[in-house]
């Protein structure tokens, strides 16, 4: 795979601010990693959204400041403006080769369950995303779950039935089932199901409590909806 880099300046710009950089063409973000002392960047938009494409998350990254390379990173978070679709802001972690990072892997279901064809099961599915553990260079893009496994009803897939390698660790009990394959549902069931949904629906409260910004790029994110 090619090097993928990505050119940043350093950002004066904070709070409000910011929108001008947004009308220019650049997205705010923030570097940080462990003992790293945070710094505020801008990036070009387009050049992102370019090396996003290629890399998504969890791949690493050179990252230059100010034309000074920084080592590696990787996206960490993004934001994007739900109407226009316009790059918000960007949080990039600074990592070292030799420390081990937890990162959040999307789960991907593969193949063809016997249960479902040839049972009717219904796939359960308890986990999309799962937390791992590794050095950098072992970084995933996807945990691969192979659903042939699920022969007949109520066989299941555990945490501690993947095989991912020595080098990567999956910080979840490994008891913890990621998919089983449940008896179908008859029609009173289905309907039982629904009025208790209803029931929650009716009964939830609308107030919401709000909570504390903690950090620079927090409020620069609200500000971008604004």
């Amino acid at each position: 795979m090619e090097t993928l880099v990505i050119s940043a300046q350093t950002r004066e710009l904070k709070g409000r601010k910011v929108n001008k950089l947004r009308i220019e063409g650049f997205t705010p973000g923030i570097v940080y990693g462990h003992k790293k002392e945070s710094q505020s960047i801008s990036i070009d938009a387009k050049e992102f959204k370019k090396v996003l494409r290629s890399a998504g998350e969890n791949t690493l990254i050179d990252l230059k400041i100010d034309d000074k390379e920084q080592g590696k990173v990787i996206i960490h978070e993004f934001q994007t403006d739900p109407v226009t679709d316009l790059l918000t802001h960007v949080d990039l972690y600074q990592v070292k080769m030799d420390e081990k990072i937890t990162a959040n892997v999307p789960v991907k279901f593969i193949g063809e369950s016997s249960a479902v064809k040839n049972e009717g099961a219904i796939l359960v599915k308890s986990y999309d995303v799962l937390e791992i553990k590794c050095l950098p260079g072992d970084l995933i893009h996807s945990i691969e779950v192979d659903l042939t496994l699920l022969d007949k009803i109520d066989d299941n897939i555990k945490v501690g039935d993947l095989k991912l390698g020595d080098d990567i660790e999956i910080i979840v009990n490994p008891e913890v089932t990621i998919i089983s394959a449940g008896a179908p549902r008859t029609i009173k069931e289905m309907e039982d199901l629904e009025e208790k949904v209803e029931e929650k629906v009716d009964n939830v409260d609308d107030g919401k409590e709000k909570t504390e910004e903690e950090k620079e790029g927090e409020d620069e994110k609200v500000e971008a909806k604004k």
